[in-house]
């Protein structure tokens, strides 16, 4: 197995599940941060959301987003992919409803139309994982591992 793809399928293991990161949009040059729930599959981030709300109308002008998690970051390309019940999301949204589980009945109204999951295709990201930092091109899926300590404290 080639280094991008073991490493990739770390990536999968550390962010496949619900996560809470900080999602940083852009509009008119001022930047805007908000949490929101992510799921990592495969190079790119999936996220719940309503397409009138202030992060889909920054992404309709500005489609590049930046998000955290810790001391890992990601950038890439943001889309709405549209309505969970189109047929083109059948499949991911099977997924995210359970990986959404502890929410998503309770806060995603699929009956209105105005609702839509965002896909973020990752151009780049830092991970650290086990005293390594990877650094992905998912590009042109490189990835480059060195050693590293996490030495941060983290309050709860």
């Amino acid at each position: 197995m080639r280094l991008y793809e073991k490493s990739l399928s770390e990536m999968n293991q550390a962010f496949g599940k619900d996560i809470q990161y900080a999602f940083a949009t852009v509009d008119q040059d001022q930047p805007y941060v908000r949490i929101v729930d992510g799921f990592f599959h495969n190079g790119s981030i999936y996220i719940s959301t309503y397409g009138l709300c202030r992060k889909v109308l920054h992404i309709d002008k500005n489609p590049k987003v930046s998000l955290c998690y810790k001391l890992n970051t990601f950038k890439g390309i943001c889309k709405n992919i549209g309505h969970p019940k189109n047929e083109e999301n059948k499949e991911i949204r099977e997924v995210l409803k359970k990986v959404f589980h502890l929410f998503y009945e309770n806060h995603v109204n699929e009956e209105d139309p105005n609702t839509c999951f965002l896909k973020v295709d990752l151009t780049c990201a830092v991970m650290f994982d086990q005293n390594k930092k990877y650094a992905f091109n998912f590009r042109s899926q490189e990835v480059f591992v060195s050693n590293h300590v996490d030495d941060m404290i983290y309050l709860p």
